[in-house]
């Protein structure tokens, strides 16, 4: 995650690396920041995702899984893991 968001902050607008980097500081590396990217399963995602639910907002849930899925699609890009094990998690709805 570390070096992810070093890499994005070389290549994103500064508003937009700041929203991504309070989230992972926030939301992502709180719940599965001790999970090696090798032990990151759907269930895994999932069960994540049902303690975010009763956390916090669901707009805040949306953002971190749909951080978390940007962050494993690069690690798919850069060749790091074969596929990403968020593929088929729905990213929950947005509320209005």
């Amino acid at each position: 995650l570390t070096t992810w968001l070093e890499i994005r902050k070389a290549n994103t607008a500064a508003n937009t690396y700041r929203t991504e980097s309070d989230t992972a500081a926030r939301r992502v590396k709180p719940g599965l920041g001790d999970v090696q990217l090798r032990h990151l399963t759907p269930l895994v995602i999932e069960r994540w995702l049902a303690r975010l639910a009763g956390e916090t907002t669901a707009n805040e849930r949306r953002k971190a899984a749909k951080l978390l899925k940007l962050i494993l699609n690069d690690a798919v890009k850069r060749r790091v893991i074969g596929s990403s094990p968020m593929a088929g998690i729905p990213i929950p709805a947005r509320v209005e």
